[in-house]
Formats: structure tokens, sequence, C-alpha cells
């Protein structure tokens, strides 16, 4: 990603275990803790730009504390400016980039052989009480709602309380 972002896996051990990409404290990726409900998602991202390449650069570290080996990143076509490159390095290793018109909108799914996570992609220009209210209930260790839900159901909320102040 690139500007002020912070990565954090909420199942880290120790703070020094949650990586700062710049230094900045607005979170822009998470993950639910390890041992969380099995639901749609496993947590939020919040990317910066609509370029898939750039922004994976951020993330691919505490995703590939949660896979044995990131091997494969699944995303919807239409989510993203223009179709990324088949292939990136991450940690030594070739990930592919497999781009598709019939995946599901607004979900990201990074797989390796120890299985896969499944984030919720927020909008870019997403208001920012929207996209941290959609990332703290992702993240929740009892969530089970779908990228959709999560999305829709933080807007309402944000727009009912604001309308009560």
């Amino acid at each position: 990603m690139s500007g002020n972002s912070t990565v954090r896996d909420a199942g880290a051990d120790t703070a020094a275990d949650q990586p700062v990409v710049d230094g900045s404290d607005e979170q822009r990726f998470s993950l639910k803790p390890e041992g969380s409900a099995r639901g749609s998602v496993d947590g939020a991202w919040w990317p910066r730009t609509h370029d898939l390449a750039s922004e994976l650069s951020a993330i691919t570290q505490v995703v590939g504390r949660r896979l044995t080996r990131l091997e494969r990143v699944g995303y919807h076509l239409v989510d993203w400016d223009s179709a990324a490159s088949g292939k990136f390095m991450f940690d030594g290793q070739t990930v592919r980039l497999e781009g598709f018109r019939t995946w599901t909108p607004g979900i990201v799914r990074f797989m390796g052989p120890g299985g896969a996570l499944t984030v919720t992609v927020i909008g870019v220009d997403t208001d920012p009480e929207v996209a941290r209210a959609t990332m703290t209930r992702a993240t929740g260790s009892t969530n089970t709602e779908s990228a959709a839900t999560l999305i829709d159901t933080a807007a309402s909320d944000v727009a009912g309380a604001r309308q009560v102040r």
C-alpha cells in the first residue's frame, strides 16, 4: 500500500508481532484472531488505491504468517483498476494472481497449501468511519457475516449514529 497504513494480525502474540508498515496508527488490514468462528471472511482490508499489485506488498507479511506458504491470490477483476500481472514475488517465492469476472465482488482470497484466508475489501473511497466500523465487525472473533452484509451493516450503523448526534 502506498501512503500511511498499519497492518494488524489480531491473532498475533505480542505487539512486536503486529507489523507497522510506516508508523501511522490508521489501520488498513486486519485479520480475526486465530481460533475465531469460521464465517464468510477472516478479516478486512481497506486499500488506498485500486492497484492490486502495489497494495499487496504491504499486507503479504501478515498473510504469510497465517498460511504455511502463500501461493495464490484470487480476486474479482472489476474491483481493481487493471488486471495485476499474473505473478509477484513474496518471501522468495512466486505467488500467482488470479482475477475472475465471476469471483464474488468485494473479497480477496489468499491461498496456500495449509488453507485460505478471505478478506472483505472495503472500497478505497469509503467514509473512514464506515471503513473502521466494517473493519471492527469483520475482525470480531464471533463474526460470520458475508462481506456485503458487513459493509451494509456498518454503513447503516454509522448513518444511524450520525442522526443521533
